[in-house]
């Protein structure tokens, strides 16, 4: 689905790579979580899939596509196929949930039968069924999140990136949060998050790949946030759309 093959980026001639020699590959319906300090190349990681940004050399695949081989105007297509959620929710703050929603639907050009049909959906599936009237401002920072994942994936996309998606969040409505991820994943999609939240990368215990100065360091299944540091303490519950515990063993495979 992601593969990257001896990937560097410089942004500045002489200057530390933001990714230095990343090979890695990340498969279909895989949750894979991107940690590292400030810096280390999360963020470098995330545009060059979504080819906001051009490698200085090695090869960026994306579904199978090279991604240096797509041409400007091929690129809206490449980037139909990813949704993306952003810490800060980016919503239009003068449409309501449903037309928030719907926007995405709309810029590609599907039909309002569809779009009446399908927001919905998609609502119910991220737990804000019976919102669809409600304003950004009336709405808590977990509900505008909800809105943004909701509108990140209503056309169905294959990949889903989340750059620090909690980031803004308190760590019970985090957990939320990620049992809205969890179960878009487990419908198939592919999801790469960033992150700096140790608690919930520790409750998921999915693929940790971890950066440093532009390098990989560590690339772990079912991992912690980090290697050599148990997880003490209770740990904190995921959370479905609906608000219901998530019922599984603190460190079983989601």
């Amino acid at each position: 689905m992601i593969r990257f093959e001896n990937v560097t980026k410089v942004y500045e001639q002489n200057a530390r790579p933001a990714l230095d020699s990343v090979s890695l590959e990340i498969n279909r319906g895989e949750f894979t979580f991107l940690v590292g300090a400030s810096g280390s190349g999360k963020s470098t990681f995330l545009r060059l899939i979504l080819k906001e940004d051009k490698a200085s050399s090695g090869s960026v695949y994306v579904a199978g596509q090279n991604v240096a081989n797509i041409s400007s105007w091929r690129v809206p297509k490449l980037r139909r196929g990813i949704g993306v959620v952003f810490q800060d929710f980016r919503l239009l703050p003068q449409k309501n949930v449903f037309a928030n929603v719907a926007f995405a639907m709309q810029v590609i050009g599907k039909s309002r039968s569809i779009i009446r049909e399908t927001v919905p959906e998609v609502l119910k599936t991220v737990g804000l069924e019976g919102k669809e009237r409600r304003m950004p401002h009336e709405l808590s920072g977990g509900e505008q999140q909800r809105v943004a994942i909701a509108r990140a994936v209503v056309n169905r996309p294959g990949i889903l990136l989340a750059d620090e998606p909690t980031g803004n969040l308190d760590p019970i409505t985090s957990m939320g949060i990620m049992g809205v991820l969890d179960k878009i994943n487990q419908n198939g999609t592919t999801v790469v998050m960033a992150t700096h939240d140790d608690d919930i990368v520790n409750e998921m215990r999915r693929r940790v790949v971890e950066l440093k100065n532009g390098k990989v360091i560590r690339d772990e299944a079912k991992a912690l946030y980090t290697s050599m540091i148990p997880v003490v303490g209770e740990s904190r519950r995921l959370r479905d759309a609906s608000g219901e515990e998530l019922n599984r063993a603190q460190g079983a495979q989601l």
